[in-house]
């Protein structure tokens, strides 16, 4: 059995499959349809015609339809047929946007950009739209975004280059602009492999005092608070139950700017702690900032790239072996079951091994070069720097 994943760029396929219709002179015709990314299409292997007759299963990719006609001697021919898209059958309709945006499972402002590409790009569009679809998912951008790269002559991932984000950037405001940054960063590390570096300097200095935090929390509240003082190395731990200490603890930090990754954390520090200070998201800053060889952007992905893999025990099983979804089951577990030591023993280990990787890639992000000649960094952080408390 072969896997793959969807807009995978790896050849993917059936050795075993391939190998019989080899070995079977008689084979004539052989029509798949497993995987989409290759419906529509049609080669020919020995004497036989092999024929994919998928079609992707969303609203913007055209349906393909296969007429095979196979002749009493074993002759083979195949006419391959598209039916509009469910944007395009909608749209060429004149369905209104409360209508497109049920239909086709969009929200009500992604219909307003449809309607409103149709008619300033007209039927050329359905053309490309499975394409434009591709560039949105794999780079995690809004249709809005999409249809200005379609504007400046982008149709395919491939299309894309730097200028084309450098040019965007210069005129995206709000949401817009962090998918941009976040979209740009991932293309430069797909553009320069092995490559670390920053595009704009990480906004904390030497001088700066600096506390990581990192909250253990379920949907309802903060189970675990952990803080580690990057000056004297200290770190403190205060459960739910401790909340009146740890405010105590951080009336002695009034000088520090405290790194979060990303989460509610700031929003625990200012409604649970009532300590209303600056603080950093390193998330984002990675998210848009960080040029590195890593496949996600999470803790431990990150460490691993820049720090190395630890092997030791301690790390295996309190920072690599507990993810998140455990952490939120110990959560709700120790809230159940407050006097269990050995549930609030993991969660300690996990807590304090992520505010130690935090600590140690904090480090190696202010030894990394700033990309030199970048415009965008130029620009403002975007919400990448020191929140005001």
């Amino acid at each position: 059995m072969t896997r793959a994943i969807r807009f995978s760029k790896e050849a993917i396929g059936s050795l075993a499959l391939r190998d019989f219709v080899e070995e079977e002179k008689r084979a004539c015709l052989v029509i798949c349809g497993h995987v989409h990314s290759c419906g529509g299409r049609y080669e020919w292997l020995n004497n036989a015609a092999i024929v994919n007759v998928s079609s992707h299963d969303d609203a913007y990719s055209r349906a393909n339809v296969a007429l095979i006609t196979v002749e009493p001697g074993g002759d083979v021919d195949i006419k391959i047929n598209k039916l509009p898209s469910l944007i395009e059958y909608l749209l060429e309709r004149g369905t209104p946007e409360e209508e497109l945006s049920k239909r086709a499972s969009l929200w009500k402002r992604q219909a307003s950009y449809f309607i409103n590409a149709a008619k300033k790009f007209g039927t050329e569009m359905y053309e490309h739209l499975e394409h434009l679809a591709h560039i949105k998912f794999v780079y995690g951008l809004t249709w809005n975004i999409v249809f200005k790269f379609y504007e400046r002559g982008i149709t395919r991932v491939e299309d894309i280059n730097e200028s084309v984000f450098k040019d965007l950037l210069v005129e995206a405001h709000g949401l817009d602009r962090v998918h941009l940054r976040k979209a740009y960063v991932k293309f430069e590390r797909e553009m320069n492999k092995g490559v670390v570096c920053l595009l704009t300097p990480m906004p904390l200095h030497e001088s700066d005092k600096v506390i990581v935090y990192d909250t253990e929390y379920n949907n309802e509240r903060g189970v675990l608070y952990g803080f580690l003082d990057l000056i004297t190395g200290e770190v403190k731990q205060f459960w739910f139950d401790e909340a009146e200490s740890a405010i105590e603890y951080l009336c002695g930090k009034k000088e520090y700017i405290f790194v979060h990754y990303g989460g509610k954390d700031k929003s625990i520090l200012l409604q649970e702690l009532r300590y209303n200070a600056p603080t950093f998201n390193l998330l984002y800053s990675i998210q848009t900032s960080l040029i590195a060889p890593i496949d996600s952007a999470s803790l431990s992905n990150v460490h691993d790239a820049l720090c190395g893999h630890v092997s030791d025990k301690w790390w295996e099983t309190y920072f690599y072996g507990i993810d998140g979804y455990t952490k939120f089951i110990l959560c709700n577990r120790i809230l159940s079951n407050p006097d269990d030591l050995k549930l609030r023993e993991q969660l300690a280990g996990a807590n304090k091994a992520d505010i130690i990787a935090l600590s140690r890639v904090i480090a190696k992000i202010k030894e990394l070069p700033v990309k030199a000649g970048d415009e965008i960094g130029a620009h403002n952080h975007d919400g990448a720097g020191i929140e005001e408390g």
